[in-house]
């Protein structure tokens, strides 16, 4: 990143810097930190700070390794559309990505060191939310001198590597979080209904899946929670419809049936490997529960030695403990917890996607960047359950939105 900054003109770097500096100043304003203890506070910009960093390192892996984020910000990581001006970059996945980096990129003349800045602030918006809904679920249990321990689990470095640059995760995130904020509290749903339009933007199934997820809290919900609900449930069934028949579009499939979904996952397995990344599992012959362990829990390896497979190893190992810890004990205490409604949620729509990708991914490298931005629900929950396990799941489901 040094030697990008060395080489750019003085009035160039300084315009980054304004830019920067004002998406900085917007980002703060929209945080929510006058309601917490100080030690949240600090926990909140400490997380700031972290996540910057983490830009940089990220910044310096895609300069020296390559990857699909430089792309997206030069607006060549597809060119399919051949598109010149702006509206012709339209388009979902890879072509939303360019057409929203159009013009800090292509208009304002950003660098793409100032694009992962750009992207870590605004994906930090998800971690700030994220500390504002565990304080509310968690924060005033102070009996304990473990009550507040989950705020390290939000440092782990994973999630915010890969959301912490210009690339999907980032907006993958955001999303999520604020779709979960809005599940936990109905009477803000426009931020979360948001979430879930940049969400299908970025990534249709993504984008699908939280619309399952709304749609079941929904229909949960008591109709003193929302309003005119059936009319609600009526419109997320025409926009599940309308995604149901874009994602089937999108993946080239006569229709859902299961021998589609066995002829496709054969198809993205081949396509992966045909990429000769060398960190490719043989997915297509390992049974359903090898399947979900590689999507969840590999490499437990130092793998070549390299500090980024060592670190990655560490952290799944570390959850993989976590887990099987906290399973065990909540056996041990009656198998009866409740989860916040947001974190609930969060795991659901982790177990989805870590099915889809166990159907559809075979690449060690794209397993870690997609599964990222969710695994740290898994540890929350896991945290969770070591500190309150005797509780019914029935709350969390079916009761209002403070569980």
């Amino acid at each position: 990143m040094y030697s990008d900054l060395t080489a750019m003109p003085l009035q160039d770097l300084l315009f980054d810097a304004v830019v920067l500096l004002l998406t900085v100043w917007l980002v703060v304003g929209q945080l929510s930190l006058s309601g917490m203890p100080v030690f949240y506070r600090r926990v909140t910009w400490a997380l700031f700070v972290y996540h910057l960093l983490c830009s940089l390192v990220f910044h310096h892996y895609i300069r020296q390794y390559g990857g699909d984020s430089l792309g997206y910000w030069t607006l060549t990581a597809d060119t399919s559309q051949e598109a010149v001006s702006w509206s012709e970059h339209w388009g979902l996945g890879t072509f939303f990505l360019q057409w929203l980096n159009y013009l800090p990129s292509r208009v304002l003349g950003l660098s793409y060191a100032s694009g992962n800045l750009l992207y870590a602030c605004i994906s930090f918006l998800g971690f700030a939310k994220l500390v504002e809904m565990g304080y509310r679920a968690w924060g005033t249990y102070t009996g304990s001198a473990w009550s507040p321990t989950w705020v390290l689990l939000l440092f782990l470095p994973n999630s915010h590597f890969w959301t912490a640059g210009v690339g999907k995760e980032a907006l993958l995130w955001v999303g999520l979080v604020y779709a979960l904020a809005s599940i936990q509290d109905f009477g803000r749903y426009v931020p979360g209904l948001l979430g879930v339009a940049i969400s299908f933007a970025v990534r249709p199934l993504n984008g699908a899946v939280l619309l399952i997820l709304f749609a079941v809290r929904i229909v949960f919900a008591k109709t003193t929670q929302l309003p005119g609900k059936w009319i609600w449930v009526g419109i997320l069934a025409l926009l599940g419809i309308g995604a149901g028949y874009r994602l089937i579009y999108q993946m080239h499939m006569p229709g859902l049936t299961l021998s589609a979904l066995e002829e496709f996952s054969r198809g993205q397995f081949t396509f992966l490997e045909g990429f000769g990344a060398g960190s490719e599992f043989p997915m297509h012959t390992y049974s359903w529960p090898r399947r979900l362990w590689t999507v969840l829990f590999l490499p437990l390896d130092g793998g070549n030695g390299s500090f980024w497979q060592v670190a990655a190893a560490l952290e799944n190992a570390f959850s993989l403990l976590l887990l099987v810890v906290a399973i065990i004990h909540w056996g041990w205490a009656g198998v009866k917890v409740s989860l916040p409604s947001f974190l609930l949620y969060g795991v659901a729509f982790g177990l989805l996607l870590t099915i889809t990708y166990a159907l559809t991914l075979n690449n060690l490298g794209i397993i870690m960047r997609m599964k990222s931005f969710y695994m740290l629900f898994f540890l929350l929950g896991g945290w969770h359950l070591l500190r309150f396990p005797k509780k019914s799941v029935y709350c969390a489901l079916f009761r209002g939105s403070n569980t």
